[in-house]
């Protein structure tokens, strides 16, 4: 029994740290890719007129360009926890239809990451992301908290990704899942 005013034990404080420095660094790049996805970097090369020498035309000219590259960015937020909610779904209806998003790198959220960098070089890929993504939305909104689900699905990702991704970081699980595949065939 321990005397009171003693913390908890060093391991239980190594352990969780760990953990949530694990949750954070998934949160972290699943946020990168829904950001990304919806970002004009673009925007970047686009013909635009010089600003004149003052320093505030300047100022107004970046401030112009991040505008543009970055204005749609808040929007794959939204996509990414609806396209999560339809892929949850979607394994309840019939797990068949969602194998293969199962069989990409880091499982759903590898499939969704994808879409979202993709949806800059192919038109396809624009128009499945949007389509899941308001099968998603149709879902969040007959449950009548659309907006509570993405709130939800952020505060909780790095957990599930974490759950869901960490085997595909060992290259010995990679080696295993190729042979299993070619083994079903």
């Amino acid at each position: 029994v321990k005397a009171s005013g003693q913390g908890p034990p060093v391991e239980l404080v190594s352990r969780l740290m760990e953990k949530g420095l694990s949750q954070l660094r998934w949160t972290v790049g699943l946020l990168l890719f829904a950001l990304i996805g919806f970002a004009r970097p673009g925007a970047l090369f686009e013909q635009r007129r010089r600003p004149g020498g003052s320093g505030r035309a300047v100022v107004v000219a970046v401030a112009a360009l991040l505008w543009r590259v970055f204005a749609g960015a808040p929007l794959g937020l939204l996509t990414f926890s609806y396209m999560h909610l339809a892929s949850v779904y979607g394994d309840d209806w019939d797990s068949r239809s969602t194998c293969l998003i199962h069989e990409v790198p880091f499982g759903r959220f590898g499939a969704i990451a994808l879409l979202h960098v993709c949806r800059h070089f192919s038109r396809a890929a624009h128009w499945a992301l949007l389509a899941w993504s308001a099968t998603g939305l149709g879902l969040a909104c007959s449950t009548g908290k659309p907006l509570s689900w993405t709130i939800a699905f952020w505060a909780g990702v790095g957990h599930q990704a974490a759950l869901e991704g960490h085997r595909w970081i060992d290259p010995g699980y990679w080696q295993r899942h190729l042979r299993w595949n070619c083994l079903r065939l």
